[in-house]
């Protein structure tokens, strides 16, 4: 399989309406970047989970662009790929440290590329024996308690099989307490993004008395010693969320006894491969496992699907269905909840149905890689900034060294 083309494509991504966490609140409208690759006739996709400021990760939509359009796809380019696992043997790939949701979303592509041109079902190539998963729904901060409940109630009635909210420091113990009141029945989960201290113990002791099925990243992603001191307090299975960005980073994890549940995102830990590594490194010592969201579109909800297949994943995981947060545009089929779960995507690859005029007609920008061609091209929006005029880059001069010059002279 030679990787013969490569596009990216910047698109506007509603986000749920208010959307706000302890990370900060959302923007109606955010910037989301698309990946395909091609061979021949055939097209994979991936989708870039950044988003516009670095607050949940290193990376934004602007690094990843850049890391696309400089590091990450001028070599693969041409490059002859037996299958998706010999894309990390790459000494090119390995040499990129770091900007995992940008390399994540062409190893996404590639994966449904490779199954498209063998005829492959990428879950079931990924070992998932699951015909459909149990799917639960994330909620965001309300001010009002009244509202939250009101949401929450919407939302069990559409069948939603785990109802998770979102908490930060001096607004926890009330609304909780609350939903939990009005919802004894439910189960429950709270996430923090992050947002708590060491000196929140007791805090996270007062919610333990709440039967939640799991609390999610309570304290910042590195301190994972502190996870492990604060598990060792609770009944309530501790999930990591943003502290896993790799398979070695879940061994660590384990071992120090810091969580019981790890939520699996194929961004943060920068593909399908790496995903399939911290699963099985999990499910080996007992560590219960989902899928998380990240506001996608379909193309990236699909992807989640085909992981979420896996027998090591039990728990409902935060996929949406079309229907449920204005994010439906760009792919299909409809992912159609029944009885709170989602069936399996069938077809080869990824098992998408893309809407590429949709996404030619609602691009900001594109870049564009074939062969010894590389154009990138300003949308509707931006084409005053090149004077409405095609860029077209010399294809075969070296990267620009400015890029490398901050870096390198930070050691010096």
């Amino acid at each position: 399989m030679r990787i013969e083309r490569v596009e990216l494509y910047e698109v506007p991504v509603a986000t749920p309406p208010g959307w706000r966490t302890a990370l900060g609140k959302a923007a109606p409208e955010v910037p989301r970047i698309l990946v395909s690759v091609a061979h021949g006739d055939a097209v994979g996709w991936g989708e870039v989970v950044a988003g516009p400021s670095p607050a949940f990760s290193g990376e934004h939509v602007g690094s990843a662009w850049m890391a696309l359009e400089q590091f990450v796809l001028p070599p693969l380019l041409g490059r002859e790929l037996h299958d998706p696992e010999s894309l990390e043997q790459l000494l090119c790939w390995r040499r990129i440290r770091g900007n995992r949701m940008a390399k994540a979303a062409v190893e996404v592509a590639i994966w449904d590329l490779f199954g498209q041109c063998h005829g492959i079902d990428v879950g079931a190539r990924l070992g998932g024996t699951h015909r459909a998963v149990p799917i639960g729904t994330s909620i965001g901060l309300h001010p009002d308690i009244d509202t939250l409940l009101e949401l929450i109630d919407r939302r069990v009635k559409a069948g939603f099989r785990r109802i998770k909210c979102k908490i930060e420091p001096g607004h926890a113990i009330a609304p909780i307490r609350a939903v939990r009141e009005h919802f004894p029945a439910i189960e429950l989960t709270v996430d923090g993004n992050g947002s708590f201290t060491r000196d929140d113990f007791a805090l996270f002791e007062a919610l333990d008395e709440l039967s939640l099925a799991m609390i999610e990243q309570p304290l910042e992603p590195y301190d994972l010693v502190g996870h492990a001191s604060l598990q060792r307090r609770l009944r309530t299975a501790i999930c990591l969320d943003e502290s896993i960005t790799s398979a070695a980073h879940a061994e660590t994890a384990i071992a120090l006894g810091a969580g019981r549940i790890v939520n699996v995102k194929i961004g943060r830990v920068g593909g399908l491969s790496e995903a399939l590594r911290v699963a099985r490194a999990c499910a080996a010592a007992g560590v219960g496992l989902w899928c998380g969201g990240m506001l996608e579109t379909p193309i990236g909800r699909y992807a989640s699907l085909n992981l979420a297949t896996l027998p090591m994943f039990g728990c409902a995981h935060d996929i949406p269905p079309h229907g449920h947060e204005g994010r439906d545009g760009f792919a299909g089929p409809t992912l159609t909840m029944v009885d709170g779960m989602l069936a399996a995507p069938s077809g080869p690859g990824l098992g998408l149905e893309v809407d590429y005029r949709l996404i030619e007609r609602r691009r900001k920008r594109r870049f564009r890689l074939s062969h010894r061609e590389s154009v990138s091209v300003p949308g509707p929006a931006r084409a005053w900034e090149a004077g409405g005029k095609e860029v077209r880059p010399d294809p075969l001069a070296p990267l620009p060294r400015c890029a490398m010059e901050p870096l390198t002279a930070a050691f010096e």
